[in-house]
């Protein structure tokens, strides 16, 4: 990852991978998306993994947590607008989840349960947002599907079986946005 480098060096990296920041900002020639982090973030929530083996468990959340606190670090040092800014906040309340979690007990499940709320209200106002700025129907998919997310982060919270239901849902759902994002990529 380049931290520090000239703009004799961004400049000798294609266009795709040059991200569009101030010079005056931390650019991050990768920057990262919601798949990055949701996935990995699901797939461990299925696996039991924290309850079972708790130091590899913890080791996992602590990655998880880590990627999602340097994708709010990037949103909120682009200068991209408003919603570049609230995905940082559902980014950082996926982080701040994870270290509640990791902590445990009845401080850090309320940390977590808190953090969660925060990330779920994100994601519902960003595909609120989305939705009413969509021009195609795969658009208007993606932007019901992450508001769906959004609205069912909130699931367990009411319901604690209902977690490996909602995490496979999750995962369905990053999956789709991720094919109707290539697709509508593909097309333009």
């Amino acid at each position: 990852m380049l931290i520090r480098s000239s703009k004799r060096q961004l400049q000798a990296l294609p266009e795709s991978f040059t991200p569009k920041a101030s010079p005056n900002r931390f650019s991050a020639p990768f920057p990262l998306d919601e798949r990055t982090i949701e996935i990995p973030e699901v797939l461990l929530s299925l696996s039991g993994l924290q309850e079972s083996v708790p130091g590899l468990g913890h080791t996992f959340r602590a990655g998880v947590g880590s990627l999602a606190l340097l994708k709010s670090f990037q949103s909120f040092t682009r200068d991209e607008g408003a919603l570049t800014k609230l995905d940082g906040f559902s980014s950082l309340g996926l982080a701040v989840a994870a270290g509640g979690s990791i902590v445990g007990g009845p401080v850090g499940h309320s940390v977590s349960l808190a953090a969660e709320s925060v990330h779920g209200m994100c994601e519902i106002a960003l595909g609120i947002v989305e939705l009413n700025s969509a021009e195609q129907g795969r658009e208007s998919l993606s932007a019901a599907l992450g508001i769906t997310k959004g609205l069912t982060t909130f699931v367990p919270m009411m319901v604690p079986g209902a977690q490996t239901a909602v995490g496979i849902l999750h995962l369905g759902i990053l999956t789709a946005r991720a094919v109707l994002a290539t697709r509508s990529s593909s097309e333009a």
